[in-house]
């Protein structure tokens, strides 16, 4: 069984499972009813891909909140993370009908499943052109507009184009906020 959602990771794992001849390989995923969050249809694609059988639950809001009195028991030390609710409910799924079971959490940094690293690193160097008091205001600017109204925007553009973004205000904010870091390192 494996954990997933639709990242590399998880298609990592259970493409490369040494044990896959001699396992039934199953998936068990979260969905969820807000769309720029649900990755259950990619788990549902690598699924298909890959031949294996796969659970699908849609997590509800009140199902979300009736996990979170019983957080700090789950773990040994202080810990946050927005995958810690749907991990659970994914891990609670699988007890249903596995033993064990492989998890692709954090696998997105380890097989490098994120770009951001990178296109930060490549934007700092045209951002670092710009004098700190250029930055303020352009990061000013950015955070004049909501996330909800950047992602209106965005994604009012994305009818003209194929580039496909999710949650592109709330990464813009994030943006805005080290946008006025001093040195390369305090942005990276």
């Amino acid at each position: 069984m494996c954990g997933f959602t639709g990242f590399i990771s998880n298609y990592n794992a259970l493409s490369q499972d040494s044990w896959s001849a001699l396992l039934n390989r199953m998936g068990d995923t979260i969905g969820f009813q807000e769309q720029g969050y649900n990755e259950a249809v990619y788990a549902k694609a690598i699924a298909q891909h890959l031949g294996t059988e796969l659970t699908e639950l849609y997590m509800t809001a009140q199902q979300a909140m009736e996990v979170i009195p019983g957080l700090p028991g789950l773990y040994n030390e202080p810990f946050s993370d927005s995958s810690q609710i749907s991990i659970f409910l994914v891990s609670q799924l699988a007890k249903q009908h596995v033993t064990v079971s492989l998890s692709g959490d954090a696998g997105d940094e380890l097989f490098c499943g994120y770009n951001r690293y990178v296109w930060t690193a490549n934007l700092w160097l045209k951002v670092a052109l710009l004098t700190l008091p250029l930055r303020r205001i352009l990061a000013k600017g950015i955070i004049s507009l909501s996330p909800d109204v950047w992602n209106l925007l965005t994604n009012f553009l994305t009818l003209f184009n194929s580039i496909r973004t999710v949650n592109i205000g709330y990464k813009l904010h994030k943006s805005a906020n080290v946008l006025i870091g001093l040195t390369r390192h305090q942005w990276l």
